[in-house]
C-alpha cells in the first residue's frame, strides 16, 4: 500500500459510503492486507488494456495510455503485471459490502484492476477521472503497483496525478521526493476525445529492484532533486547542505558509493582532487556520497569518512553520507541502486549530463570522464 497516502486512505476507507450496499463499517476489526504482493494473486491478466470503473459508475470517463520501459529506459518492458485502484468521483473508495474486512479489495475499493503489458510494453487503463479526498489537500490520483519478470519483486510507483489539479503544488512534490522517493513531474495532461478525456504517461522500471544490478541512478537528461546529507569534510562540514540547491547551478560530479574501501574509489578521488585545483578546471564541486550500506550510527560512519578524507589528502573533493542504500529522501531518491558499488552523476545547470556505472577508473576512462566538463 501506497506509504505517503496510507493515514489518509485508511481515514477515507474507514468513512466512505459504500455505493452499492449500505453496511455498518467496525474500524476496529478492520486490518489491511500485510502482503502487498499478494494482490497480483487476485489475477493473472493476458492483456494490456483493462478497465477499473465499472461502466455504470458515476464520472468523467478516462483512458490513460503509455509504454513502460526497462531500467534502461530504452527497452520495452514487456509481460509487466499492473495493478490499480483509485476512488470513485467523489473521493471515496466506494465498495460493493460484501469484500472481506482484510482483503485488497475492501480496502481499495472497486475502481480497480489489472493489467499486463505487451510486448511493446504497452499498457492503457480506461475509467473515471477520480476524485480529490473530501476536505483534503492531496492531489487526485490513481495507485499502481508494478512486477516484472526483470525484477526482484514488486513494488509501487508514483502515483499518477493529473496538470489541471490545483492540489499539485510545491508542498505537495517536496513530500512526494522526501517521502516517497520520486521524482516530481508536471502531471498529465488530459485533452478530451469525444466525451472521454485521455492522457498519456511514459514509465520507466526502478534500476533498485533490477535482478541483475547494471543499471543505477538518474537518467541523462533528469533533473536533480534536493536532497539532506551529512557533510563530513568540505566547505560544509558539519551541516545537512542540499547540494544541489547550494551548487547545483554550477556542474560538478557525485560520486554515489558503497564502499569506501576499494582502489577504484581512491583513484577516483584521488583523480578529481588534483582536476578540481587546476584553475581550467571550472568545476564547482564532487562530491563522494556514501550510502552506509551497513546503516552504521552516525558517530561511527563520520570516523570511517574522516579517516577516509585523511588518507587520501582531501581538500576540494567533499565526503558525505546518508543513511542507507534505500533511503527513500536520497539515495532511493536518485535511483542508486544497493546492488552497484559505484554510480557518478554529472550534473550542470542541476540536469545529469553523464551517469556511468561501476567505473574501473583507468587513465583513459579518467581523461574521458574530465571531458565531460565545460572548461
Amino acid at each position: 500500500m501506497h506509504p505517503a497516502s496510507l493515514v489518509t486512505c485508511w481515514f477515507w476507507l474507514a468513512v466512505s459510503v459504500p455505493t452499492i450496499a449500505q453496511q455498518p463499517t467496525n474500524t476496529a476489526t478492520a486490518e489491511p492486507p500485510t502482503c502487498d504482493c499478494c494482490v497480483f494473486d487476485e489475477q493473472r491478466p493476458t492483456h494490456w488494456q483493462t478497465r477499473l470503473a465499472p461502466d455504470t459508475a458515476t464520472g468523467q470517463r478516462l483512458q490513460l495510455s503509455g509504454i513502460v520501459y526497462e531500467s534502461d529506459g530504452r527497452t520495452p518492458a514487456r509481460n509487466v503485471l499492473m495493478y490499480f485502484y483509485h476512488t470513485n468521483a467523489a473521493g471515496r473508495y466506494a465498495k460493493l459490502g460484501t469484500e472481506p474486512r482484510s482483503s485488497h479489495a475492501w480496502w481499495h475499493g472497486y475502481c480497480r484492476g489489472w493489467l499486463k503489458t505487451d510486448e511493446q510494453g504497452r499498457y492503457q487503463i480506461n475509467t473515471i477521472l477520480p476524485g480529490a479526498y473530501p476536505n483534503e489537500r492531496i492531489p487526485a490520483h490513481i495507485h499502481f503497483w508494478v512486477k516484472a519478470p526483470s525484477q526482484r519483486s514488486c513494488y509501487y510507483l508514483s502515483d499518477f496525478v493529473f496538470a489541471h489539479d490545483p492540489r499539485l503544488t510545491e508542498s505537495y512534490w517536496s513530500k512526494v521526493e522526501e517521502q516517497e522517493g520520486f521524482l516530481r513531474t508536471e502531471g498529465i495532461r488530459l485533452t478530451k476525445r469525444g466525451s472521454t478525456l485521455v492522457g498519456e504517461r511514459t514509465i520507466r522500471l526502478l534500476p533498485q529492484y533490477d535482478r541483475e544490478g547494471r543499471q543505477s541512478g538518474l537518467r541523462v537528461g533528469d533533473a536533480c532533486p534536493a536532497f539532506d546529507p551529512y557533510h563530513v569534510w568540505g566547505a560544509d562540514r558539519g551541516k545537512r547542505t542540499c547540494p544541489m540547491c547550494a551548487y547545483g547551478q554550477g556542474q560538478g560530479v557525485m560520486i554515489w558509493t558503497r564502499s569506501i574501501d576499494s582502489d577504484t574509489l581512491r583513484r577516483l578521488v584521488q583523480f578529481w582532487e588534483q582536476a578540481v585545483a587546476r584553475p581550467s578546471v571550472k568545476l564547482a564541486r564532487v562530491f563522494v556520497i556514501y550510502t552506509n550500506p551497513a546503516q552504521a550510527p552516525a558517530g561511527q560512519v563520520q570516523r570511517q569518512l574522516e579517516d577516509f578524507a585523511q588518507r587520501n589528502n582531501l581538500h576540494h573533493v567533499a565526503v558525505l553520507y546518508v543513511p542507507s542504500p534505500v533511503h527513500r529522501g536520497s539515495a532511493f531518491l536518485y535511483n542508486i541502486n544497493p546492488a552497484v558499488s559505484t554510480t557518478l552523476l554529472f550534473y550542470q545547470r542541476r540536469a545529469v549530463v553523464h551517469n556511468v556505472v561501476d567505473p574501473v577508473a583507468t587513465v583513459a576512462e579518467l581523461a574521458q570522464q574530465l571531458s565531460w566538463l565545460r572548461p
